[in-house]
């Protein structure tokens, strides 16, 4: 599995579409230091216990103080949690083993393991002072062979995206049942050997992605059957090297 030199997210969470801004209320910016974190999510469609569901995420992922640079934070975990909830037996599953035995060359994946897809802006400054683009292809995954000392048989989404400048990567976002009774999804990233901008790291600062599968009798995602007039989310990034972690958060409104 490739796995450049990435400093921080947004590799961000993947699993997402964007929808009316009825139905999506976008949450407010997020500032600590030089970040700024904002996100938008919705859920297609917003009724209890519906399914089957499409999900949405766009985020944000700037420096405030420095606009066109890097934030300096390096991210350690990723982390996305919401009132929604996933059922990966209902796809085919893409093998790990298969991901990294591709390096990034392709997913490794087959099209029949394939939840969502999306879109990418990376900052990659001041060794690329233009903003890179890319694509984001989403794939029910299942960790076959114990990596990153993960359970065999773990149940994950993996996030490949390819940029213009053809440096390719997969992260593997872990889900957990949330304390809330909805999802959580988990990147952990390796740390860097310094901390701060080094030459070759970049960020991803925009997402805008997708996520839908399976069928109405075995449907990948589905709401949660309870409605209190809205679903909370948030997004979390925290960092390496004892920097402050930053957090944004949304909700999306529910009927019963």
């Amino acid at each position: 599995m490739t796995r450049p030199t990435l400093r921080r997210g947004l590799w961000a969470v993947a699993l997402g579409a964007m929808l009316a801004p009825a139905v999506a209320l976008a949450g407010p910016p997020s500032t600590v230091g030089d970040q700024q974190l904002q996100i938008k999510v919705s859920l297609t469609p917003s009724r209890a216990g519906a399914k089957p569901v499409t999900l949405g995420l766009k985020t944000s992922y700037t420096n405030p103080k420095h606009p066109g640079q890097q934030p300096s934070e390096n991210s350690r975990k990723v982390i996305f949690t919401g009132q929604f909830l996933l059922h990966p037996s209902a796809v085919p599953a893409c093998k790990l083993s298969s991901n990294m035995a591709a390096g990034g060359k392709t997913s490794g994946c087959p099209a029949s393991t394939q939840v969502g897809s999306g879109t990418i802006v990376v900052n990659a400054a001041p060794t690329i002072p233009q903003p890179i683009t890319g694509t984001v292809t989403l794939y029910n995954g299942v960790n076959d062979n114990g990596s990153g000392g993960h359970p065999k048989g773990s149940r994950a989404v993996f996030f490949y995206a390819q940029t213009s400048i053809h440096v390719n990567a997969t992260l593997v976002f872990y889900i957990s049942k949330s304390s809330s009774g909805g999802t959580t999804l988990i990147e952990t990233m390796p740390k860097p050997k310094k901390p701060g901008v080094t030459p070759g790291s970049f960020t991803i600062q925009h997402v805008a992605l997708s996520v839908s599968g399976g069928t109405a009798k075995k449907p990948y995602l589905s709401n949660v059957t309870s409605c209190p007039g809205s679903w909370p989310f948030a997004f979390t990034i925290q960092n390496w090297f004892n920097k402050p972690s930053i957090t944004a958060h949304d909700k999306v409104k529910c009927s019963k």
